[in-house]
């Protein structure tokens, strides 16, 4: 289905891997998931926009690297040794950075973890925990739709109208199918947050962007954690949303 989308849109696909070094370069600025290009040695310093000031701690957070599988040829890609941030006090020793995908995330921590970045830049990161069984069926997922325009307006379709209106037109017979019980919150015209029950009966969380212009670039992250974690979930969720310039504390959670 993905190679479909991706051959019915090539042109877009081309002209969108301009636009994706573009904003990987803005997201270094904001430092949401930082494509970082400086040598293992260095730290870099990310600011946490939307929280409370008076709430937040200085942390140092050791990147821990997680294995990526390219789809074209490898990559000598230098991660970080550590980030630096302000987060909210409670969380102090509960966060952990993990290179993955050329850029560095963030995950409950000690969890590990895969990827994959496919050779027009989609990028898949998945973290789960792979000691703590009593966290069994928990993970953090990060995706981007890199340059498949195709993939990018399919896997908006879920939650933004005009996607849906063009996954509808140009691929009809490759709709997905929508989750139970799925709820959405407008924050911007291209920025939502969501929720859905899977398959399993876990409360899926998410922050999803969709730009249906020029580029068509879609990202998402879902989370899924106990209830007990939801400070952890918030934060996550609101830390990958200011990355898109929100700084909306506004939850359907």
């Amino acid at each position: 289905m993905r190679q479909t989308a991706r051959t019915g849109l090539a042109n877009h696909a081309r002209s969108r891997r301009v636009a994706v070094a573009m904003k990987a370069a803005l997201f270094i600025t904001i430092g949401l998931f930082l494509s970082v290009r400086q040598s293992a040695s260095m730290e870099v310093v990310v600011s946490t926009p939307g929280e409370n000031p008076d709430t937040l701690v200085s942390a140092k957070l050791q990147v821990r690297v997680v294995p990526t599988s390219y789809g074209a040829g490898g990559s000598d890609h230098k991660y970080p040794q550590a980030i630096s941030l302000k987060i909210p006090k409670s969380l102090k020793d509960a966060i952990s950075a993990y290179g993955a995908a050329d850029r560095v995330w963030l995950a409950p921590k000690s969890w590990g973890g895969t990827a994959a970045q496919g050779a027009d830049g989609s990028t898949d990161v998945e973290i789960r925990p792979h000691l703590d069984r009593s966290q069994a069926g928990s993970y953090v997922v990060y995706k981007d739709a890199g340059g498949c325009a195709g993939c990018a307006i399919l896997d908006a379709a879920r939650y933004f109208p005009d996607a849906k209106g063009q996954a509808q037109t140009l691929f009809p017979e490759m709709a997905k199918k929508t989750p139970a019980g799925l709820k959405i919150q407008r924050i911007s015209p291209h920025l939502v947050t969501f929720s859905f029950v899977d398959t399993a009966g876990a409360t899926v969380r998410g922050v999803a962007f969709y730009s249906g212009n020029s580029d068509y670039h879609f990202a998402q992250m879902t989370v899924v954690l106990p209830r007990s974690d939801d400070v952890i979930t918030r934060f996550l969720l609101r830390h990958y949303a200011a990355g898109f310039g929100s700084t909306d504390k506004r939850t359907i959670w």
